[in-house]
């Protein structure tokens, strides 16, 4: 395992809330390969996965909407200044 790397994503639950934690780590071994000691970060990517679910779940709404529609979807946004875009190429 010594000079391996190790890169997880889990979820836990404490005190009722829901926590994203990401875990980054390589294995250091002696001199005869084992395992003695691992450097690593642990990082909380709560507000990142729930930007990705938010993200989800509108692309999940946009295809179901887009599957019950015979022609096709535009998005038109006209902005303070005046000026327009159409978003979905």
């Amino acid at each position: 395992m010594c000079g391996k790397s190790l890169d997880l994503q889990y979820r836990i639950v404490s005190g009722g809330q829901v926590r994203w934690i990401h875990l980054r780590a390589t294995f250091k071994g002696d001199a005869s390969g084992r395992p003695r000691a691992a450097d690593g970060t642990v990082e909380d990517i709560t507000d990142l996965k729930r930007v990705e679910q938010a993200l989800n779940s509108m692309r999940r709404q946009r295809e179901e909407l887009a599957s019950h529609v015979p022609g096709m979807l535009y998005q038109y946004r006209l902005r303070p200044d005046g000026s327009s875009d159409s978003p979905f190429h």
